[in-house]
Formats: C-alpha cells, structure tokens, sequence
C-alpha cells in the first residue's frame, strides 16, 4: 500500500512541476535554433509612459508610489534627466503600447534611438553614454553603456538608430 501511494504521489508531483505559469511571458529573442540569443538578456516590462515606447526607445525603471507597491515590480517610462541612475535598457520590442507589456533588453548589444542633436558631438567606438534630455534617446554621458562602433555621417539626425551595448550601471 505504501509503494502505490508513493508512486502516486511521485507522479502527481512531476504533473505539477512540468505544469508551465499561465501568466509566463515569453521573452525568447527566437533565432534558427529557437533558443534565443545568448549574447543578450531580456526582461518583461511594463510600459506605464504615457505613450507608446517604439524599438530603441530607452527605457528607465518607473519609481511612482502605485509602481513601487506592485507585485509586477518591472514598471518604466521614459525620461529627459541627462545620465538617470534608473536606466533599465533599450525596447527590444517592436512597439509596447501605453499600460501594456514588453520586452527590452538590459544587457547586450542593441539598436538604440540617438540623440546626436542635443548629446552627441563627440561619439566615437567605445563612447560611455546615458540618458539624455530628449525622451528616449541616449547621448553621450553615463548610467546606461557604450556605443559599440563610431557614429557615422548617416547617423546624425535625432532618432537615428545606433548599435550601442547596454549595460545599465545604476550610477550617476
């Protein structure tokens, strides 16, 4: 009687761990072998900007009181403080509407929005850059990474998408 009731309890605690959340959020950036990419690391967030956050748009992690209190905890929004310590990533997504879910990427290399206007006369490869004071771009600066290549001539319009390496510091 003890063995069935162990093989029973056996087999009903493997159909529970092999039961998948209903709420998961598949952030798989896909690729042939559908593994993801490996050089990169994406989060699921939650847009609470206001509008919606296009792909390349710099994100910073939102701190509002109603954010700060939620289970969820991965809220953002964008920003015009020059190199914030809240940067979070880049929008990997192709858009995340207004009070919806997506995904950036807050490690790795990807296409950003840039500044070169207001933020950028002096990028070269290698280049340390931030937030900046246009919403959602990077320029040159602290807190969010590093450009990965020189910024070219046809790269100087605002909002020119530019290869850049994410990795947010957290610092000021």
């Amino acid at each position: 009687m003890s063995k069935r009731f162990l093989a029973l309890l056996t087999g009903l605690l493997c159909l529970v761990m092999s039961v998948a959340p209903a709420a998961a959020v598949n952030i798989s950036a896909g690729g042939a072998t559908g593994r993801g990419d490996s050089n990169r690391i994406f989060t699921a967030v939650y847009n609470d900007s206001g509008s919606a956050m296009t792909s390349g748009t710099v994100a910073i992690w939102d701190t509002g009181t109603d954010e700060a209190e939620s289970t969820f905890g991965s809220y953002v929004t964008t920003t015009t403080t020059a190199d914030s310590n809240l940067a979070a990533g880049v929008v990997y997504s192709d858009s995340i509407p207004d009070q919806s879910f997506g995904v950036i990427c807050v490690y790795g290399p990807i296409h950003a929005l840039y500044a070169n206007t207001t933020d950028g006369a002096t990028d070269t490869a290698g280049t340390a850059i931030g937030t900046t004071t246009v919403d959602g771009q990077f320029g040159n600066g602290t807190g969010l990474g590093c450009l990965l290549g020189a910024v070219t001539a046809g790269d100087t319009a605002d909002r020119a998408r530019v290869l850049i390496f994410v990795n947010p510091s957290g610092a000021e």
